[in-house]
């Protein structure tokens, strides 16, 4: 009979992946209705600001894993004070994230050729709203109240994507698919306070050193953001506006195999945080491997129904290459695991290589080939299999370096 501990993560497990799957797939609907209403064109310059969103969104991120790491270390009686000294400091970060994006969206604008500067303002305001979530994630996630958890992840996307979706086709223009997209983004974060509300108490107390946590995990994530979603914006600048869409849609598949094993790591996150030990790492990796050489191979043997069902028919010419795509998202996943990993740890100095890996993959694209989709799919996928070895070979260092066991694997789940 399996014991208290195991059915304790396997349904954790179980309500998170149902509302991570929910909110992936409300997140692909998204891009499905917006490839086909906005036309290849705004559809390049739609996912170019999105990736801006998910590398800025690295600030909410770290905001949950500092969150989560100081209530898995907070005694049960304390978790409702600390829980609202927590959401006041997102309050304060959040404002802070916005403020600063405003002040870059000329630079935004001009980078990605956009016509005005309304849809990086409205970017803007999406990523300080987005931002306040991050807290209301932590709190639930480092209190291991995984129904809370998935009740999250779903609702949030819900309101994001009823609302993007609203005003795409009220107008089918950029602007208004993202005034829709702030509206649901701000909703959801209302929404979210509402399932929280039971993990915190007034008045709150001030959780000391928790600035530095959250920058050294934001920063920590921001470069691992900026490395898997700077092909985009570099397609978006080196390739023609319908090459440009063609690879935005190959990276919608790539965010499938990307995101798909995400909620591995939301539930082993606790647990590196609390045992910091290899096992917890190596499990989770595999996990998110297997998951992903899965998406891979569907996508390699089924490119043309995939590549339909994602872009339509305007994309049929990305399906020699859709599976590449796939195999590079699902390669980021393991390393997103392994930088969770020294994130727990509080290994301060792994962003370095990563922030290398970045500066290494610009200068490929910039200086070498980048007039076609294949080329630069296949740069982003060689500096992937680089980051996955070097990560690999770290975790390694910080622990035994014999293979886990069937009994080692086994003992974790008691735990």
């Amino acid at each position: 009979m399996p014991s208290e501990r195991v059915r304790s993560l396997l349904s954790g497990s179980l309500l998170v992946a149902v509302g991570l799957a929910v909110a992936q797939v409300l997140s692909y609907l998204l891009n499905l209705v917006a490839a086909r209403l906005l036309g290849p064109q705004s559809f390049g310059a739609f996912a170019a600001l999105m990736s801006v969103m998910l590398i800025a969104s690295t600030v909410a991120l770290g905001l949950q894993a500092a969150s989560s790491k100081r209530i898995v270390a907070t005694g049960d009686e304390e978790r409702g004070i600390v829980g609202t000294g927590l959401l006041w400091f997102g309050v304060k970060v959040a404002a802070l994230l916005g403020a600063i994006a405003l002040v870059a969206t000329p630079a935004i604008a001009g980078l990605l050729r956009l016509d005005s500067l309304l849809p990086a303002v409205l970017v803007a305001l999406i990523i300080g709203a987005f931002t306040l979530g991050g807290t209301q994630l932590g709190l639930a996630q480092g209190a291991e109240k995984f129904g809370r958890l998935g009740s999250l992840y779903g609702s949030v996307q819900l309101c994001r994507t009823v609302g993007a979706t609203t005003g795409a086709l009220i107008a089918h223009s950029l602007t208004s698919t993202l005034v829709g997209l702030f509206v649901g983004t701000a909703a959801g974060v209302a929404v979210g306070q509402f399932i929280i509300a039971p993990l915190v108490n007034r008045p709150g107390v001030r959780s000391a050193g928790i600035g530095p946590e959250t920058w050294h995990a934001s920063h920590a994530l921001l470069a691992l953001f900026v490395l898997t979603n700077m092909d985009v914006l570099l397609a978006r600048f080196f390739l023609t506006a319908d090459q440009a869409g063609l690879y935005a849609v190959g990276v919608l598949i790539a965010k499938v195999a990307f995101f798909l094993p995400q909620f591995v790591i939301v539930i082993a996150f606790p647990t590196m945080s609390r045992q910091q030990d290899r096992r917890s790492v190596f499990y989770a990796a595999g996990v998110t491997a297997a998951l992903g050489l899965v998406v891979t191979l569907v996508v390699r043997f089924a490119g043309s129904l995939v590549v339909a069902a994602v872009g339509g028919s305007a994309y049929s010419e990305l399906t020699s290459e859709a599976w590449l795509f796939a195999a590079e998202g699902a390669l980021f996943a393991v390393a997103q695991v392994l930088l969770y990993a020294q994130v727990a740890r509080g290994n301060r100095h792994a962003v370095i290589f990563l922030w290398l890996a970045a500066a290494a993959f610009l200068a490929a694209v910039t200086f070498g080939p980048h007039d076609s989709v294949l080329v630069i799919v296949l740069t982003a996928l060689g500096i992937a299999c680089v980051v996955v070895v070097a990560g690999i070979v770290s975790s390694m260092r910080a622990r035994d370096t014999e293979p886990l066991t069937l009994n080692e694997i086994g003992e974790f789940l008691e735990q």
